[in-house]
């Protein structure tokens, strides 16, 4: 994936629609397993960018994602 066309942060309630539109409880799920980084500012949570695009590179080169 190319990581240009993500914003360094994402919103979670925005993040399942860089991920195919997967529930928001699967985002939470793949945060507390480490596959998705999570980062707070203030009361606001929001994953970064760069763990959305390594997540979807590690899915593709791992075959999961066929």
């Amino acid at each position: 994936m190319d990581k240009t066309n993500l914003p360094p942060l994402v919103a979670i309630p925005d993040v399942p629609n860089y991920l195919g539109d997967i529930s928001r409880s699967k985002v939470y799920e793949l945060v507390a397993s480490g596959e998705l980084t999570r980062i707070r500012i203030g009361r606001r949570a929001f994953i970064s960018g760069e763990s959305i695009a390594g997540f979807l590179d590690k899915l593709l080169t791992s075959g999961d994602a066929a």
